[in-house]
């Protein structure tokens, strides 16, 4: 089992940067502010190899986030589920 990596900071916070050194072989899930990052196409999200990036649907809708490329988005109800098969689960607050 992998970990899964909660993130809510845009680039501006240190916590961004230093989530995703510890993510390679991981997963992300962008929530809150972090969803913002979504739409710059030069976000060093978008360079990550060998990590799992997904994004909660209801932050990406709530700040009217259009991502710049594809990305996988979950429910409320996927976010529960994916906790369930993770270990550690990590926040980056």
């Amino acid at each position: 089992m992998n970990a899964l990596h909660l993130l809510n900071r845009t680039h501006a916070h240190p916590a961004f940067n230093q989530c995703l050194s510890a993510a390679p072989g991981n997963t992300i899930l962008l929530m809150e502010d972090a969803v913002y990052e979504l739409q710059d196409a030069n976000s060093p999200l978008w360079r990550l190899t060998g990590t799992r990036l997904l994004a909660l649907e209801p932050d990406i809708l709530a700040r009217g986030v259009t991502p710049a490329n594809a990305i996988e988005s979950l429910s409320y109800d996927d976010f529960v589920l994916l906790t369930t098969q993770h270990c550690p689960i990590v926040s980056w607050y």
